[in-house]
């Protein structure tokens, strides 16, 4: 009788614990000391074996240029070694056929219209993400990839846009806008028409010394968990370059990079808050619009091969 009673004792223990934790279907998720019960509407969550990760597939080119099933395959191929969670960065035209490949290829996947402020280009690219959601290869639809940065839309263009989008697919998957933490942080109005926020966070544009980037990063984000409380977040990009130079303190680097993955890696299954890597692989093209670091954000080469720094870690 005693050892069931410290039975039944125990489980009530274990129970009063978990409901301090769970709070209608809500789980544990926040930076730092602060932690906030949130309300999980994605299938997608931290693993502790495999990454997310931004793929980028103009490894070879521009964006626009033509992509083949083998191109895409091949480097997919390649990111299924260390990646659960893929995210692309378009809906129409040559990566529509991304997502069935990545489908096959069980990955979970994020996808994203990319809206410019062309309106039929727009148009088109949001039609594309909503069939590829019918499709039901899509997790999680993003509505825009830091429109409101770029000045190509304003928040209530953007806000449009996902109304359109939360119209048109189904609740089970939910529909969101990825933006600078700057952005979603002086327009909220934009994140109450978001099921989730995604955003990007990048210390080594802030300038920000590798030494103190993860600090950086955690206090940028806890101020976005506290202007949303309650409402699931994803960081959306993140990452190092591991060369071209330097933003005043933020030196680019293979062992600036490791210690900056090391550092967020750990942080992501700390706070349980899923982060997506940018990005798979170098882009080469991506100097001509970002400076020498552009073409080395990868984690693997532009032939698809871990760099060595982060041998080990992947």
């Amino acid at each position: 009788m005693k050892r069931n009673t410290k039975r039944l004792a125990a489980a009530l223990i274990v129970l009063l614990l978990l409901a301090a934790r769970t709070v209608s279907g809500a789980k544990t998720q926040g930076t730092g000391a602060g932690r906030t019960a949130i309300r999980k509407v994605s299938k997608i969550s931290v693993s502790r074996k495999k990454i997310a990760v931004d793929v980028g597939f103009y490894i070879k080119g521009s964006p626009g240029s033509r992509l083949s099933a083998s191109q895409i395959r091949k480097q997919l191929k390649a990111v299924k070694k260390f990646a659960g969670t893929v995210r692309f960065y378009g809906s129409a035209g040559e990566l529509n056929k991304a997502y069935k490949i990545a489908r096959k290829m069980k990955f979970k996947i994020i996808g994203t219209a990319w809206l410019c402020g062309r309106k039929s280009q727009d148009k088109k690219e949001l039609n594309a993400l909503i069939r590829l959601c019918k499709k039901k290869y899509v997790d999680v639809a993003c509505v825009g990839n830091e429109t409101m940065y770029r000045g190509d839309l304003t928040p209530e263009k953007l806000i449009g846009y996902l109304k359109q989008a939360r119209k048109k697919i189904s609740r089970k998957i939910p529909v969101t806008t990825a933006e600078d933490c700057s952005q979603i942080l002086a327009h909220p109005e934009v994140g109450k028409y978001c099921d989730l926020l995604m955003v990007n966070a990048y210390p080594y544009w802030g300038g920000v010394a590798v030494s103190d980037a993860v600090s950086a990063f955690d206090r940028t984000i806890a101020g976005v968990r506290e202007k949303f409380p309650g409402k699931e977040l994803i960081v959306s990009e993140t990452g190092w370059p591991t060369a071209g130079g330097r933003q005043r303190d933020a030196v680019a680097g293979t062992s600036q990079a490791r210690q900056y993955f090391t550092g967020i890696r750990k942080w992501s299954k700390a706070n349980n808050i899923v982060v997506l890597w940018f990005d798979a692989a170098d882009e080469p093209w991506k100097a001509s619009a970002e400076g020498k670091a552009g073409a080395h954000w990868g984690l693997m080469t532009k032939k698809c091969k871990i760099k060595s720094c982060y041998k080990g870690l992947l």
